[in-house]
């Protein structure tokens, strides 16, 4: 009788000893595509994809499937791996990863997105039909060469950097699409003040057609080189501070730029001092004039009664070094007009005439 209860007790202990070791695979019957999850190092194996590699640098697992799955799930490893030249139709997703990469895969499903979670040291490049990417309290992620355009649903957004660090994301192009809902081209959000050194790197990136193309709440984050047009609001920010925001053209937005009612910086800490070029403060009836000819407007670009661009580019930056004189608006006059302008908002609202 012991034998009898015994036995099927040892084969299940054996089938789940098994399925621990190669990783869960299973197949959608309606769409015949495989979803794979590979939970922990002893996980990288031929039947979840590996075709090569040992995890380590020089000789990495790769991770590589001829037929199109349904989705990826990778979690709790530190071994090095590139997932490349797939058809995933839903999604890729890893917690608790490191030292992974992403690319060249292409992404069939209408909401196909990518989502990391407490990962570090992850790249994701080279991607064109991807909808939205969400990174979440992750460190050292770079996102590079990236497509993303797709129907996005409320309050969603194309790129998420959320309580996450030292991440750097450019040459992307975000395209949205203006709806009902509050979407957003890229979002950085709730990190909080810890250190001096900047955050998250935004550069050399195309954003347009959203509710928000810049929503950052955040501190320490640097964003230049880039073009957001078309967007309802070209940039937001709130809840934030030390940011550095230049060169970069905002045009052909609603509104180019909104800063809540409190102080934000926007490039008092760019050492070249040179702005951001906007389309709605570029001529002399904007009261935009550049009496001396060194590519800076004479005044401020004002946003909100507390904020302001203070070095605002004549013309659209297309590149270079901005050749600034001294007697260019320096920092000591623009905390003065800070200042003016949190005691007399009147001021402010002139200038917005």
């Amino acid at each position: 009788m012991m034998k009898k209860i015994l036995t099927p007790i040892i084969i299940m202990t054996l089938l789940l000893t098994s399925i621990t070791a190669i990783g869960i695979k299973t197949t959608n019957q309606e769409t015949g595509y495989t979803t794979i999850i590979i939970d922990g190092n002893d996980q990288f194996t031929s039947e979840n994809g590996v075709i090569s590699g040992a995890g380590h640098i020089g000789y990495p697992y790769i991770i590589q499937f001829d037929e199109a799955i349904d989705s990826l799930t990778i979690k709790n490893t530190d071994k090095l791996f590139i997932v490349q030249n797939s058809i995933i139709n839903w999604d890729i997703e890893f917690t608790s990863v490191s030292d992974g990469t992403i690319k060249n895969c292409e992404f069939t499903g209408e909401n196909s997105d990518i989502y990391l979670c407490c990962t570090n040291n992850m790249v994701i490049q080279d991607l064109s039909t991807l909808v939205e990417i969400h990174i979440d309290y992750s460190d050292y992620v770079i996102i590079h060469d990236l497509k993303l355009n797709g129907e996005l649903s409320e309050n969603d957004v194309g790129i998420d950097l959320f309580d996450s660090t030292n991440c750097e994301v450019y040459n992307c192009d975000i395209t949205g699409g203006i709806s009902e809902y509050e979407i957003s081209g890229l979002r950085i959000e709730n990190l909080a003040y810890v250190d001096p050194d900047p955050r998250n790197i935004i550069h050399n990136c195309n954003i347009s057609n959203f509710d928000n193309g810049i929503l950052v709440s955040s501190d320490r984050n640097t964003i230049y080189n880039c073009n957001v047009h078309d967007c309802v609001i070209g940039i937001h920010l709130w809840a934030s501070n030390q940011n550095i925001i230049y060169h970069n053209n905002f045009y052909d937005n609603q509104n180019n730029a909104k800063g809540e009612d409190f102080p934000l910086d926007w490039n008092f800490l760019y050492k070249d001092k040179s702005g951001n070029y906007w389309d709605d403060y570029d001529e002399p009836c904007e009261l935009a004039f550049d009496s001396d000819g060194d590519g800076i407007i004479d005044l401020p670009y004002i946003i909100s009664d507390h904020n302001m661009d203070c070095y605002p580019l004549a013309k659209k930056y297309t590149g270079g070094k901005i050749k600034t004189k001294e007697n260019t608006m320096n920092k000591e006059f623009n905390n003065i007009l800070s200042y003016l302008f949190e005691q007399f908002p009147l001021l402010t609202r002139l200038l917005k005439l």
